[in-house]
């Protein structure tokens, strides 16, 4: 052991020593160039910055093999070419003072260095003044070849086998497909970042991708994202001072991950963990656990409020004032989502009102009857006459049988409740009632179109917007007998910790051990749940708000949101309910005067909706 301990020595000298310029150029050039879509990053950029309309790169290999990038901006001169590949030489500012107010891209001088310290790398380039241009090739950072050549103005850089003077690097880039993935994404960036200057993008000699100068930022994003997109996309109308542009996805257009999310603070493509956060709680409510959405987001902010020296390749950025932007952000993508998402599947076309409520109890709720009581002291609307909308909603020739079995009694109140509501009825828009399937969707039809209604999650949202109304004003139920619970410990801890907002919405609780809950009354609304699922779900939901991370009057909303949702969820007919025309008909109409309908509290879809041309397409009636 000894020996083998004298040997490490002897192999590994603790003498300290000053590493030689080539050393410190590979080092540095590893901080900066990763991977070949760190190249294609910075000679883009490099690109823009030099004043170009158009900009071409060309791609082999997946960047293993050929990085080239084509512009036509202003170009250099010889002399300012030789200054460009050494080691921290920039145009982009004159002194220190004015960094921090630069607004251009690659201000460090390190990226056409870095680059030609591990690569094959070759810099042609003509300025407007020179008649011929220049092409400089380098070897591991050395110049090889200087030579003069007639070129057009512009700049034109081959950036070809990537580490392959350091085997050791190359063998750590990733597989060709993946490493082609991330330059799509760096290309696709910088084109929706900047969308007067046109880009184009060729793989292994195919062209991938063509966006026109000029062209306004919504057919830009079509055009990198596809028709898939393009035709659901939602362009805002941000009002502040921060977010100058904004494009969302609809609800229903949803990814596995963030990576969709591309952000933008003065044209340059920013990552910040904390603005994705908040461009994806602006879907609050609207999308299912583990999805995310598709989105675009351009913000202007004073530069000498942005740190964007964080990291080498100025990815990462550091906010002077954070939670303004998130707030403005997060608000900015709420507001565009309002008109899509309080746009009702029939296009706002309502198909009833009632003259009034008709009974004081909502049929939403999953209970053991049917039987819905009614006032006698009613005013009732006269029958409308034959032909009217009833006629047209369910016609006496046509009536749809019921798709499940009801006892005699329970019809007999369905036939009663039914005739009563039919008389109540203000004709206003139409559409049939069809019935419904497999006991958990509700069919209806309207002129070439017809929905396809979960009747849990639709009643869930009826339910979550009526308790998030009233739920300061809930009543609160005394238990005669308490309700003891089993909880987890930290469970247990954080519903105490927050037990001043519960008692806001009806609850009275204590710890009666580290374990053990007792309920002592709990809001009218949820006399039906059972608390252990109840308040399970709800501790799990709240138990990582903190007033560290949350901000003191965020909490009170947030559980609020926790709350109702869950009570919702609770308290709302199940899939396989067996429910009657009218309880259908009546969820209907309170589910389409609902602001947000296309999804219930937790992201879950309420409807399906299939046009006539799509059902012939389906049958292969028309191409």
């Amino acid at each position: 052991m000894l020996e083998r301990i004298k040997n490490w020595t002897r192999m590994n000298p603790s003498k300290i020593r000053v590493l030689t310029s080539h050393e410190i150029q590979l080092i540095a050039a590893g901080e900066v160039v990763e991977r070949p879509a760190h190249v294609v990053k910075e000679l883009v950029e490099n690109a823009i910055d030099a004043g170009a309309t158009e900009i071409t790169l060309y791609v082999e290999g997946g960047g293993h093999d050929l990085i080239r990038c084509i512009d036509t901006g202003y170009g250099m001169s010889r002399e300012n070419a030789l200054l460009a590949i050494q080691h921290h030489a920039t145009s982009k500012f004159v002194s220190i003072d004015t960094l921090s107010a630069s607004t251009t891209f690659g201000f460090r001088g390190e990226a056409l260095s870095s680059i030609s310290a591990v690569s094959t790398f070759t810099l042609a380039t003509r300025s407007v003044e020179h008649e011929v241009g220049v092409r400089i090739q380098l070897e591991g950072g050395a110049i090889v070849l200087d030579e003069t050549v007639s070129l057009p103005v512009g700049t034109d850089i081959s950036v070809r086998t990537i580490f392959g003077l350091i085997p050791a690097r190359r063998k750590f880039l990733r597989k060709k497909e993946t490493e082609w993935r991330a330059i799509v994404l760096v290309f696709s960036a910088l084109a929706m970042s900047h969308t007067h200057v046109a880009f184009s993008l060729y793989h292994d000699g195919n062209l991938y991708l063509r966006c026109n100068a000029n062209q306004p930022l919504s057919e830009r994003v079509a055009s990198i994202f596809g028709t898939g997109f393009g035709s659901t996309m939602i362009i805002g109308q941000p009002s502040g001072e921060i977010i100058k542009e904004l494009i969302v996805s609809a609800p229903t257009y949803q990814r596995y991950d963030r990576s969709s999310i591309y952000l933008f603070i003065n044209d340059r493509f920013v990552k910040n963990s904390s603005l994705v956060s908040a461009f994806v709680k602006g879907y609050a409510h609207l999308l299912p656990p583990g999805k995310y959405p598709t989105g675009i987001a351009r913000l202007r902010i004073d530069p000498a409020d942005i740190d964007i020296n964080v990291h080498p390749r100025k990815e990462e950025i550091l906010l002077r004032h954070p939670h303004l932007v998130e707030h403005a952000l997060e608000n900015a993508v709420q507001q565009a989502l309002q008109t899509q998402i309080r746009q009702s599947p029939l296009q706002n076309q309502t198909a009833y009102n009632a003259q009034e409520n008709i009974c004081s109890q909502s049929p939403l709720y999953k209970s053991d009857t049917d039987i819905i009581q009614y006032t006698q002291a009613q005013s009732y609307a006269p029958l409308p006459s034959q032909g009217s909308w009833h006629n047209q909603l369910v016609p006496p020739d046509t009536r749809t049988p019921l798709l499940y079995q009801v006892n005699t009694q329970k019809q007999e109140h369905q036939q009663h409740n039914e005739s009563m509501y039919q008389e109540r009825i203000v004709p206003q828009q139409t559409y049939r009632y069809i019935g419904r399937l497999f006991n958990t969707y509700i069919l209806i039809e309207r002129n070439d179109e017809f929905l396809l209604i979960d009747q849990h999650t639709a009643a869930e949202r009826v339910l979550y917007e009526k308790f998030m109304h009233q739920c300061d004003t809930i009543e609160s139920l005394h238990l005669i007998i308490p309700d003891c619970i089993d909880l987890p410990q930290e469970l247990i801890s954080s519903l105490i910790e927050h037990q001043h907002v519960f008692e806001k919405f009806g609850f009275s609780y204590r710890a009666l051990s580290l374990e053990r809950l007792v309920i002592q009354a709990i809001p009218g609304e949820l006399k039906k749940v059972k608390l252990a699922d109840f308040f399970m779900d709800l501790a799990s939901h709240i138990s990582g708000y903190t007033t560290k991370e949350i901000q003191p009057q965020d909490i009170i909303e947030k559980i609020r949101h926790a709350f109702c949702s869950i009570a919702a969820c609770k308290a709302a007919i199940k899939a396989g309910d067996d429910i009657s025309t009218y309880q259908a008909q009546e969820l209907i109409s309170q589910w389409i005067e609902l602001p947000i309908l296309n999804s219930c509290p937790h992201g879950r879809p309420t409807s399906l909706v299939l046009n006539q041309r799509e059902l012939e397409r389906l049958f292969r009636r028309i191409a």
